[in-house]
């Protein structure tokens, strides 16, 4: 997005006064994003005319480390969410969803501490798989993400918890298309 100085609250271009140093402007938002951001934020500062009067613009791009916060305040007082106009403080389950979305773990790859793996009964898959003449055995549960082994404990994922019913939250939502390309 872009924040632009120069412009009043009822969104009249005013400009920036001249007795204000654009360089020492530049370098005192730079001091404060540094100071503040984390992850560091490489904004784009330049100086533009409208109207005859000039605006200084921060150009920042979508980054790709989500969650962006003050480190000063720390990660839950500081990390907000944009909501159709409004900007959100967000909760705690929001802030573990954006970390899960940076680092490219969907929900169903989570571990499910709840119970261990050989507490469930998975007989539905093992039968599954032998209808089509495959075996099933721990190691492709494993492969297949529905088991993690953690500390040497087999937990099984929520992928597996979904597949097995056990998750009464979720629901399996599938498609199908017309055609083999997109």
């Amino acid at each position: 997005g872009k924040i632009l100085i120069g412009i009043n609250d009822q969104r009249q271009v005013i400009g920036i006064d001249s007795k204000i140093d654009i360089f020492e402007l530049k370098d005192r938002i730079i001091s404060t994003i540094v100071d503040h951001c984390q992850p560091m934020i490489m904004p784009e500062i330049y100086t533009i005319n409208v109207d005859s009067k000039v605006l200084c613009v921060i150009e920042i791009m979508k980054g790709q480390l989500l969650l962006y916060y003050d480190k000063n305040e720390g990660k839950e007082d500081s990390t907000f969410v944009r909501m159709g106009a409004t900007n959100r403080k967000a909760s705690l389950e929001m802030i573990q969803e954006l970390e899960r979305q940076r680092d490219h773990i969907s929900y169903d790859e989570l571990i499910c501490r709840d119970l261990k793996f050989e507490a469930l009964d998975v007989s539905c898959i093992v039968e599954a798989f032998e209808k089509v003449n495959k075996k099933i055995e721990t190691i492709d549960f494993i492969n297949l993400k529905l088991a993690i082994e953690e500390n040497g404990t087999l937990y099984p994922s929520n992928a597996l918890m979904i597949l097995l019913g056990k998750m009464e939250q979720v629901r399996i939502q599938c498609a199908l298309f017309k055609g083999k390309s997109m």
